[in-house]
């Protein structure tokens, strides 16, 4: 019988290549705070003084006279979009010598367009998702907790974060008028929020899906039952190592980090959100909902066919710090 080596030469698959590459639902940057397209890279825009909405200054009216008058305060605060950009050049050859499984111009695009995702998800991580940023700042304890603090999640005995997020919307909610409808947390946290007793005993008798689902806790589930419009687990990831080096990689939003904030569903005049991200371009460029521009074009270079090019013009922007609330050391 002939070696195997004899009869078949192996070549690489015409249907099937492997890349371990994250998946789009791990960015959510755009998904937390929506994305505002801009006519200008930087601009001025109005802030209404909430306090002055929250005000009770009508009067009993006499016959005859005038009613009771007042004036509410604007200031204004500014964005400056900047531009982030990357690209990939696809040589001649390279194109001419591609396997069928390998397709330049389309894995190009699929590279590029991660390489922005990152970087838009640091962005929204360095603007949004840190201590000190927002109003309101609680601490997780081990012991028992005082002011601005609460026992970490993975106390399954003694901590209770149903209330606890219950605790801080009220928070938000006396500072603003608004109540918030959108949690953030680490991979980290979440693990120990859909294991926790108080999150389980409520599904059990409450939720008619979770016996359903063999006893699956989901972010939707816990989302309803914490009156919230939506819930995220911030799953990037992004690798730290120089070319070639081997890979270290971290989570983009760190661990054992929570943000809990009001995010505007339907931006617009006078609609408060916690924040925005600000997206400018050309008149003639098509941008994503993410905010993301790429395009083909050929360079001057004999030796290249056609370069993809990237970018997100944008600026992530804390609009009202009094409609967010950062835990840090939500877990031990």
């Amino acid at each position: 019988m002939p070696l195997s080596s004899a009869v078949h030469a192996d070549r690489p698959l015409t249907d099937l290549s492997v890349a371990s590459i994250q998946s789009d639902e791990a960015f959510i940057a755009t998904k937390v705070f929506p994305a505002v397209p801009v006519a200008k890279e930087s601009d001025t825009y109005y802030v209404y003084g909430t306090e002055f909405f929250m005000r009770d200054d009508a009067k009993l009216r006499g016959e005859n006279t005038q009613s009771a008058g007042g004036d509410y305060g604007i200031t204004e605060d500014n964005y400056v979009a900047k531009e982030w950009s990357f690209h990939k050049d696809i040589s001649k050859r390279e194109r001419r010598n591609s396997d069928k499984a390998l397709r330049p111009l389309e894995d190009a695009t699929r590279y590029v367009s991660k390489i922005l995702g990152t970087r838009r998800e640091r962005l929204w991580a360095a603007t949004f998702f840190a201590a000190g940023i927002w109003t309101s700042n609680y601490t997780g304890v081990a012991g028992a907790p005082g002011a601005t603090q609460f026992r970490q999640w993975n106390d399954q005995t003694n901590a209770t974060p149903v209330t606890d997020v219950e605790d801080w919307k009220q928070v938000i909610l006396l500072l603003t008028g608004y109540e918030p409808d959108t949690l953030v947390v680490t991979p980290d946290v979440w693990k120990k929020l859909k294991e926790h007793p108080q999150i389980i005993g409520r599904l059990q008798y409450n939720n008619p899906g979770f016996a359903a689902s063999g006893g699956k806790v989901t972010m939707g589930m816990v989302a309803a039952m914490m009156d919230l419009r939506q819930l995220f687990v911030a799953k990037a990831v992004y690798n730290t190592s120089q070319i070639d080096g081997t890979p270290s990689n971290a989570f983009v939003c760190g661990t054992k980090g929570a943000l809990l904030c009001y995010s505007a569903p339907n931006p617009g005049k006078m609609e408060p959100s916690a924040g925005y991200h600000f997206t400018w371009s050309d008149e003639d460029e098509v941008v994503s909902s993410e905010a993301t521009r790429i395009i083909t074009e050929p360079v001057p270079n004999t030796n290249t066919w056609m370069r993809v090019d990237g970018s997100i013009f944008m600026a992530p922007k804390v609009v009202s710090a009094d409609l967010g609330l950062f835990a840090a050391s939500v877990i031990a």
